[in-house]
């Protein structure tokens, strides 16, 4: 962001990388050990105010690890693999939720 001699290729280049860096450094996040104020932290959204699923915030997708349980706004629970998840998103949220830990 600071270098303005670079092209814009390779600045998207370099953004498009960060999350591949992030991961080699940091892992991924296991997301079933967080607590609803570790979620709300993260930007996991509240599936309403009657439920306390959380929905998956679209930018933790690449930090998710493998396999994750995890409940579809449409109700169905399942363990679902990340690569098989659709990441279609509304309002910055995945349609897949968890429930935080207590």
């Amino acid at each position: 962001m600071n270098y303005t001699n670079r092209s814009d290729e390779f600045a998207a280049k370099q953004i498009r990388e960060i999350p591949e860096v992030l991961a080699d450094k940091i892992g991924k996040i296991n997301i079933a050990e967080l607590t609803a104020p570790q979620m709300d932290d993260l930007g996991f959204g509240q599936w309403s105010e009657d439920n306390p699923m959380r929905l998956i915030p679209l930018w933790l997708f690449r930090f998710l690890p493998d396999e994750i349980e995890s409940e579809c706004i449409d109700g169905t629970k399942s363990v679902l693999k990340t690569a098989e998840m659709d990441n279609d998103h509304r309002f910055g949220c995945l349609a897949y939720g968890i429930w935080p830990n207590v």
